[in-house]
């Protein structure tokens, strides 16, 4: 949007200074919103002035050259609209104010504020829920030196340019719609604490429409988990890293665990037939009922004689591939990730009539409505219900 503007010299002869003299004002309208700004140092007699020419008159002493010096406080005005017109970024009275009095603008830097907002996040999450905060800094600050834009500013997070910014992530930076949803999904959070701390008025990102998901939530039915679980994994040297993988998936399906926590997990952690642990990501004490599955894949292990960690590390890398290769041998046409086991999970207890409040609860779902993909992802919990319908009275 090209920013409508006009820009005069006027003098305040409502406001009469000691030594007889009226101040003069820059008198600035901004698409659509007029106001002033003292031009320091410059003062005028009531017949030093002409309010038609909006100039100094003949009484003035030396009036060409103060003439000349109003003529350049307008010009630093009307240049600085300008440019900002040339960068196509829609301006506010208060950036007016604070370039034309050559304000401290660090108060007003974004970056400034969200260094503050990391700094005071980072110590409760988890490394893995840090980095993407770090790549949407990084690709703000990108588009930001693509847009030649000096500073960021608080103000510059409208509408417009939060639109403009997912436009060029997606074109630019080839980004897909999983990483736009996280990219929205953080900036949300960071502009609803400024929001909350009064640094802006409104979140526009939640203006954003949700970025789809490029493939519904993958998850193992029960008949599904028995195929994954008796498949035949035989396959030359690979086959103890596979049946590994396989373990340490249908743990994590019966658990709900994340991979993190999983890999993180003790022996210490296993009390009275429930894991206790404070999560990796949220950093919150969550308690995990054991299975009879769960057990029994723990009395295997602790067979084995390990000593404080639960399960040899495996990265979750190659535990991805490996259950590619796992949901072939096992005749299961969805592409398999580690936090599948976890959405397993939470379906099944779903399946199996577990309210959505002890869902959460068991998951460490800090909002309710985190679990509603449970409930609503698979068509038999639904068939079930509908069976117990009845309009007759």
């Amino acid at each position: 949007m090209e920013n409508r503007y006009l820009v005069h010299v006027i003098i305040r002869k409502d406001k009469k200074l000691k030594d007889g003299r009226h101040p003069l004002n820059l008198l600035v309208t901004l698409n659509g919103e007029t106001f002033r700004m003292n031009i320091k140092g410059k003062r005028l007699k009531a017949d030093e002035w002409n309010v038609k020419k909006r100039k100094p008159t003949s009484n003035c002493k030396n009036s060409s050259l103060v003439e000349s010096e109003l003529n350049k406080e307008v010009a630093k005005v009307e240049k600085f609209v300008l440019e900002s017109n040339l960068k196509n970024r829609t301006i506010t009275k208060e950036e007016v104010r604070n370039f034309y009095y050559e304000k401290d603008l660090k108060y007003d830097d974004f970056f400034t504020h969200y260094d503050d907002f990391l700094e005071k996040k980072f110590p409760n999450i988890a490394e893995t829920t840090k980095k993407p905060y770090e790549l949407l800094k990084t690709q703000l600050k990108e588009y930001r030196d693509y847009r030649k834009m000096k500073v960021l500013t608080l103000n510059d997070m409208n509408y417009s340019f939060i639109s403009d910014f997912f436009h060029w992530v997606k074109v630019e930076k080839e980004t897909g719609n999983s990483g736009l949803a996280t990219r929205r999904k953080n900036l949300i959070t960071v502009l609803e604490e400024f929001v909350k701390k009064d640094l802006i008025r409104k979140n526009y990102c939640k203006q954003i429409k949700r970025f789809p998901e490029n493939e519904k939530d993958v998850f193992l039915t029960p008949k599904e988990i028995r195929k994954f679980k008796n498949a035949d994994l035989e396959c030359g040297k690979k086959t103890n890293g596979l049946e590994f993988s396989r373990d340490l998936y249908l743990f994590g399906c019966y658990t709900g665990l994340r991979y993190g926590d999983i890999m993180e997990l003790e022996w210490k952690h296993i009390k009275d037939d429930h894991i206790k642990k404070v999560q990796q990501k949220t950093k919150k004490l969550v308690s995990t009922p054991l299975l009879p599955e769960a057990k029994r894949l723990l009395k295997f292990y602790k067979m084995k004689g390990l000593q404080g960690k639960v399960f040899p590390h495996r990265a979750n890398a190659t535990l991805n591939r490996d259950l590619k290769d796992i949901a072939g041998m096992a005749e299961i046409n969805k592409v398999l990730t580690f936090h599948s086991a976890r959405h397993t999970f939470g379906t099944i207890l779903a399946l199996n009539k577990v309210t959505p409040f002890h869902i959460a609860h068991v998951m460490g779902h800090s909002d309710v409505r985190m679990t509603s993909r449970y409930v609503n992802s698979n068509d038999e919990i639904l068939g079930n219900i509908m069976k117990t319908v009845s309009f007759q009275n």
